[in-house]
Protein backbone atom coordinates (compact mmCIF):
# COMPACT_ATOMS: atom_id res chain seq x y z
CA UNK A 1 0.00 0.00 0.00
CA UNK A 2 1.30 3.43 -1.01
CA UNK A 3 1.99 5.98 1.91
CA UNK A 4 0.28 9.53 0.55
CA UNK A 5 1.66 12.53 0.88
CA UNK A 6 1.98 14.85 4.02
CA UNK A 7 -0.88 17.84 3.77
CA UNK A 8 0.89 21.16 4.43
CA UNK A 9 -0.72 22.88 7.59
CA UNK A 10 -3.45 25.39 6.78
CA UNK A 11 -1.24 28.76 6.72
CA UNK A 12 -2.42 30.87 9.76
CA UNK A 13 -4.68 33.95 8.93
CA UNK A 14 -3.59 37.26 10.23
CA UNK A 15 -5.96 39.13 12.76
CA UNK A 16 -8.64 41.46 11.45
CA UNK A 17 -8.54 43.11 14.75
CA UNK A 18 -4.92 44.50 16.00
CA UNK A 19 -4.13 43.81 19.77
CA UNK A 20 -4.40 47.42 20.49
CA UNK A 21 -7.84 47.79 19.17
CA UNK A 22 -9.27 44.92 21.28
CA UNK A 23 -11.28 45.50 24.51
CA UNK A 24 -8.97 44.54 27.83
CA UNK A 25 -9.74 41.12 29.30
CA UNK A 26 -10.71 40.19 32.58
CA UNK A 27 -8.10 38.39 34.56
CA UNK A 28 -9.12 34.94 35.07
CA UNK A 29 -11.54 34.18 38.66
CA UNK A 30 -10.78 31.71 40.93
CA UNK A 31 -13.00 28.52 41.48
CA UNK A 32 -13.21 29.64 45.03
CA UNK A 33 -14.63 33.19 44.00
CA UNK A 34 -16.74 31.14 41.50
CA UNK A 35 -18.30 29.09 44.41
CA UNK A 36 -18.62 32.04 47.10
CA UNK A 37 -20.43 33.82 44.29
CA UNK A 38 -22.66 31.25 42.52
CA UNK A 39 -23.72 29.84 46.23
CA UNK A 40 -27.30 30.94 46.98
CA UNK A 41 -28.16 32.41 50.54
CA UNK A 42 -28.78 29.76 53.65
CA UNK A 43 -32.15 29.61 54.20
CA UNK A 44 -33.13 29.13 57.88
CA UNK A 45 -34.49 25.48 58.56
CA UNK A 46 -37.44 27.48 59.91
CA UNK A 47 -38.42 29.23 56.84
CA UNK A 48 -37.93 26.10 54.46
CA UNK A 49 -40.27 23.42 54.60
CA UNK A 50 -39.69 21.24 52.08
CA UNK A 51 -36.39 20.57 53.76
CA UNK A 52 -38.16 19.50 56.88
CA UNK A 53 -40.87 17.73 55.40
CA UNK A 54 -37.93 15.46 53.43
CA UNK A 55 -36.50 15.14 57.30
CA UNK A 56 -39.82 13.76 58.86
CA UNK A 57 -40.03 11.35 55.43
CA UNK A 58 -36.74 9.93 55.82
CA UNK A 59 -36.96 9.24 59.68
CA UNK A 60 -40.75 8.82 59.77
CA UNK A 61 -39.25 5.81 56.71
CA UNK A 62 -36.18 4.74 58.87
CA UNK A 63 -39.08 4.12 61.71
CA UNK A 64 -41.18 1.66 59.57
CA UNK A 65 -37.98 -0.18 58.02
CA UNK A 66 -37.17 -0.57 62.14
CA UNK A 67 -41.04 -1.92 62.76
CA UNK A 68 -40.54 -4.85 59.58
CA UNK A 69 -41.92 -2.68 57.40
CA UNK A 70 -45.96 -3.22 58.48
CA UNK A 71 -48.57 -2.15 55.95
CA UNK A 72 -51.04 0.83 57.15
CA UNK A 73 -48.99 2.53 59.62
CA UNK A 74 -47.75 5.32 57.81
CA UNK A 75 -49.60 7.61 59.51
CA UNK A 76 -48.34 6.48 62.86
CA UNK A 77 -44.50 6.68 61.52
CA UNK A 78 -45.24 10.38 60.10
CA UNK A 79 -46.83 11.52 63.33
CA UNK A 80 -43.66 9.60 65.31
CA UNK A 81 -41.02 11.66 63.34
CA UNK A 82 -42.63 15.06 63.83
CA UNK A 83 -42.85 14.27 67.22
CA UNK A 84 -39.06 13.36 67.49
CA UNK A 85 -37.80 16.58 65.51
CA UNK A 86 -39.87 19.26 67.36
CA UNK A 87 -38.77 17.77 70.30
CA UNK A 88 -34.97 17.42 68.93
CA UNK A 89 -35.57 21.36 67.73
CA UNK A 90 -37.15 22.23 70.72
CA UNK A 91 -34.26 21.38 73.28
CA UNK A 92 -35.46 18.60 74.93
CA UNK A 93 -32.53 16.65 73.00
CA UNK A 94 -34.86 13.45 73.70
CA UNK A 95 -35.20 10.41 71.26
Amino acid sequence: MAQRPRMPAPARRADPVPAAARPPVAPPVSSAAKIAVASPPAVPQAIDGTALQDRIARLAYDKWCERGCPHGSDMEDWLAAERELRSQSSGNGRK
